[in-house]
This record gives C-alpha cells, structure tokens and sequence, in this order.
C-alpha cells in the first residue's frame, strides 16, 4: 500500500490531523506515489513503463493535489521527490519532462511553484543540474 487508506481519506477530504499538513508529510506522499510507480513498472520496457507511470499518477491525482494544498512552498518541495526519483532512475529520457506536465496538467502542481522549485538553491536533493536541464523545455514553454 502506498499510503494508508484512512490517512487517504483524511487528506482527501481534508479532515486531517495537524502534522498530516505538512511539507514532510508532503514529501512523503509524493515519494510513496513515486516508489510504488517504480515498483510496478521495473519489468517493463521505457514504453510501457512510461504508459503505466501515467497511469498511476492519474490514479493518485486527488491525492496528490490535497496534500499540496495550492501552497507553492510545498509544491516546489514535492517537485525535488518527483527530481529524486527521476535522479534514481538515471533520468530516462523525457520522464521528469512527462511527469511535469502531467501534474501541471492535473492540476496538481500550480505554474508559478515550477518556478519555486527551479530557483530554490537550499534543497540537497542531488543532480538539480540534471534535472534543469530535462526540464528546460518545459520551465520555458
């Protein structure tokens, strides 16, 4: 399980307790998300991992949009798990380009927080210089 049903549903329907508000609970969410993706599409070639990768995320797109809250703060932040995870994966070619334009698309992830997170200069997450560089079309579109 990714996340815990009723944890869940408590961020979905927004009746959650005080540390479930946080960026780190955040964080940890989108790297659930994350995680679980990668479990279910190692077998797969780049194709159909990349089809299923989507499909996920859609699955977890209310999810996902509760726990950022429309802060940018906190959105920014959960961009450097969507960054850790395509940073892990060695960067396959245009999935952190994908995987941006599916939560902007989703709503999910507000324009101004991509913003946020390409110009944050504190988070230790490694290979940003990478990351920048896969999403540069996108941050310039």
């Amino acid at each position: 399980c990714v996340v815990q049903p009723v944890i869940a549903s408590c961020v979905i329907q927004e009746n959650c307790a005080a540390e479930w508000k946080t960026i780190p609970f955040s964080r940890r969410v989108f790297r659930g998300v994350l995680q679980h993706m990668r479990r279910e599409t190692s077998d797969l070639s780049d194709k159909e991992a990349r089809a299923q990768e989507i499909s996920i995320l859609r699955s977890y797109a209310t999810l996902l949009g509760k726990t950022t809250t429309k802060d940018e703060i906190r959105q920014a932040k959960c961009l450097f798990e969507v960054q850790a995870y395509c940073s892990e994966r060695n960067f396959p070619r245009g999935l952190m380009e994908c995987l941006f334009h599916l939560l902007y698309d989703m709503d999910i992830i507000d324009e101004d927080s991509y913003y946020v997170w390409r110009d944050d200069t504190t988070d230790t997450t490694p290979r940003k210089t990478e990351a920048l560089f896969q999403v540069n079309k996108f941050l310039n579109w």
